[in-house]
């Protein structure tokens, strides 16, 4: 591998992804403040550009995100310290004037755990990885393994653990992208 740029980030990140079809990347996490924070960059031919930052853009750090369930690849779904799950148009993020509502950019939102989302995933929405409808699974800190469609304002299953005072942290959770059943004999 061969390194083609550095920064310096301001910000603790816990996830990064690449924005497919470009050369864009989106970083986020905690702020020292407490704060979601996020960053866009885009690679350039000296290194990079940023196209978008802001250290409070929610009101909790961010842990995991995604764009598994994005139909257009712009959206991008992410799970925050507070247990929500929240849907946000990053080309809305990046088109809008900063003095703007900051949460106008946001397209689905509802409290999915109680504590931190610490992982997620997504399919569906019309992507190019998958048809039907979108979907995105979370895992969190209270045990619980959630489904949703962002179509709803609720789970459409919850998967919880025996005991709530025992419960284990979810760390990983993944949807299956394959379209044929395998048999494994």
């Amino acid at each position: 591998m061969i390194e083609y740029a550095t920064k310096s980030l301001d910000f603790t990140p816990h996830d990064t992804k690449w924005i497919a079809g470009s050369a864009r990347i989106v970083c986020c996490g905690i702020s020292p403040s407490s704060k979601g924070a996020i960053r866009i960059y885009e690679l350039e031919r000296d290194g990079t550009k940023d196209l978008f930052s802001d250290l409070s853009f929610r009101s909790q750090g961010i842990k995991c995100t995604t764009f598994g369930a994005s139909r257009s690849g712009e959206q991008l779904a992410m799970g925050d310290y507070s247990g929500s799950l929240t849907i946000c148009d990053l080309e809305r993020c990046m088109n809008n004037n900063k003095n703007d509502n900051t949460t106008n950019h946001e397209i689905f939102s509802v409290q999915s755990h109680e504590g931190i989302v610490n992982a997620i995933d997504g399919i569906g929405g019309g992507s190019s990885s998958a048809c039907g409808a979108p979907e995105l699974v979370t895992g969190g800190k209270d045990g619980c393994v959630r489904i949703w469609d962002p179509r709803v304002d609720h789970a459409v299953v919850t998967l919880n653990p025996d005991k709530s005072s025992s419960a284990r942290d979810c760390w990983s959770v993944a949807l299956e992208t394959r379209t044929t059943m395998r048999n494994d004999r």
